[in-house]
């Protein structure tokens, strides 16, 4: 594995910006400036308070809070004892929750209060003991440990400085089973990720970037906290996406790009009405996708002087998988272009024979980094099926590539609905909905959203048990209360039987 960084690791530079730095800014959020030193003195008396709750070297500790600076508080003071921080979707119902902590056996959860009741509940469908902190609501540094569920009866456990080579963190991400699976990422992978989107974005010490997205994707942590750490830099962080504030808040914060930006928020701020503030900003570029045409590229970069910048990664490619050229006139040929692998990354497509496809033809991205990410959390199967045997990547997508290398996303091999910004599973849409006492079967598949804003809603169609009588608003409910609300069916059709192949796979296709 390729050494970013020789032994360091982020929390080391993070300690060298309190020591070196301690006045400059880090966190801008709202009317709030936190520099270094702040983060440093709050991170270092959370750290201490893990260790009394049972967390230390090799550990793990759940983290659900929202965006505020008392999630990066958090996750900075849960590597600084030398534990793996196993961020949550702040979406996630109890069950969603009590998952997670189990499979990956965290002894520790730092949430809010408004996270409280559902973390509470998880907590007590776990098979083991579980210690809470609890954000304070006016002081974003002040963690209160939950005494009823204290876990101060173990003894603490060692605390070490963490090294390139352990974990760091366990991010859950939707695949093709019922359940997330969750991708292990080194310190060493942190770093990596940071130097490749500093080198590929050209960013310097002077660059802020602006974070709407929530925290617990890598988008926001690893393009955007990560990078500012190795530069000593800045972010401007908000509490989520405002259509309406969105440019004040790139004023306030200083920001000079994003690396969080969508087709439906792009055309959420284009329909606003023009104002003086959107043309007092000092933001040059954005990277996302999905968005709706080439015009809208265009158009937005003229009325706002943004670059729409498109690219294409995963959380288990560590860093930006590939990128279109930043601040180069070439042309974009489709609206799905995403550009060249970024540095030091390999790109290969790939028939469903095995066969390397031409130039033009769809194939499957086939991707090998010098920082590969250490496999899924207890599922050697699914880990083993991910690799070829020379060690290459099998993401499930397809991807066109023209004669100089330049790559156009075409479809998810895999049975994935991308639905308001997020990855769903469609086979963790029909567990839920299997598990109602009147469903025998059932099959969820993503609809192009009517409006064009959301990409995909998603639909199931359901074969009732026999004699059973269950309408579609009911299963909707049920999934509710065990599913992130972005994860419920739309709509409920009802079918005799579902269409599928010989070998009893579904035919999604037919139901599209």
């Amino acid at each position: 594995m390729l050494r970013i960084g020789g032994r360091r690791t982020i929390v080391d530079l993070f300690e060298e910006n309190v020591d070196r730095v301690p006045d400059r800014p880090f966190v801008r959020f709202a009317s709030t400036e936190f520099s270094y030193g702040d983060m440093g003195r709050l991170t270092a008396q959370l750290a201490d308070v893990l260790h009394q709750a049972g967390a230390g070297h090799g550990s793990r500790v759940a983290l659900s809070i929202t965006n505020r600076p008392a999630f990066l508080v958090a996750f900075l003071a849960i590597l600084r004892c030398g534990s793996t921080v196993v961020p949550l979707n702040t979406l996630y119902k109890a069950d969603e929750v009590r998952y997670a902590v189990d499979h990956a056996q965290c002894r520790v959860i730092v949430t809010e209060q408004a996270l409280q009741a559902t973390v509470s509940e998880a907590c007590q469908l776990v098979n083991h003991e579980v210690a809470v902190l609890t954000a304070d609501n006016e002081e974003e540094g002040l963690f209160g440990l939950d005494t009823a569920r204290s876990g101060l009866s173990r003894e603490p456990e060692r605390q070490a400085q963490a090294r390139p080579e352990d974990l760091a963190g366990i991010f859950y991400t939707s695949g093709t089973t019922a359940r997330p699976k969750g991708v292990m990422i080194s310190h060493e992978n942190l770093m990596y990720s940071a130097e490749v989107t500093i080198k590929s974005l050209g960013l310097t010490l002077e660059d802020t970037p602006l974070l709407a997205f929530p925290l617990f994707h890598v988008n926001s942590l690893f393009y955007g906290v990560l990078t500012a750490i190795v530069l000593q830099g800045a972010i401007g962080l908000v509490s989520g996406f405002s259509v309406s504030g969105y440019w004040q808040d790139v004023v306030q914060a200083g920001a000079t790009w994003t690396p969080g930006i969508t087709g439906p928020m792009a055309a959420l701020l284009q329909q606003q009405g023009e104002s003086d503030v959107e043309s007092r900003h000092g933001m040059r570029f954005a990277v996302g996708g999905m968005f709706t045409s080439v015009e809208q590229i265009r158009d937005f970069g003229e009325r706002f002087g943004v670059d729409l910048i498109q690219g294409w990664s995963m959380t288990e490619t560590v860093s930006l998988g590939t990128l279109h050229p930043v601040d180069r006139p070439t042309p974009i040929p489709l609206v799905t272009g995403i550009g060249y692998p970024t540095l030091g990354q390999e790109i290969r497509l790939i028939r469903d024979d095995g066969s390397e496809s031409e130039v033009g033809e769809p194939g499957e991205i086939l991707y090998r980094s010098p920082s590969p990410f250490g496999g899924y959390l207890n599922d050697e199967q699914a880990t083993r099926e991910a690799f070829t045997e020379d060690g290459w990547f099998r993401t499930g997508d397809v991807a066109c590539m023209d004669e100089n290398g330049y790559l156009t996303f075409m479809d998810r091999k895999k049975e994935m609905i991308k639905t308001k910004g997020e990855n769903v599973a469609a086979a963790e849409v029909e567990r839920a909905v299997n598990e109602h006492p009147a469903v025998l079967e059932s099959a969820a598949i993503g609809v192009p959203d009517r409006d064009g804003l959301w990409g995909e809603r998603i639909e199931a169609y359901v074969v009732r048990s026999a004699e059973a009588e269950v309408e579609g608003e009911e299963i909707m409910q049920w999934v509710g209360r065990r599913l992130a609300d972005f994860k419920v069916p739309g709509a409920i059709h009802f079918i005799d039987q579902l269409p599928k192949t010989p070998l009893g796979k579904i035919q999604r296709q037919k139901l599209r």
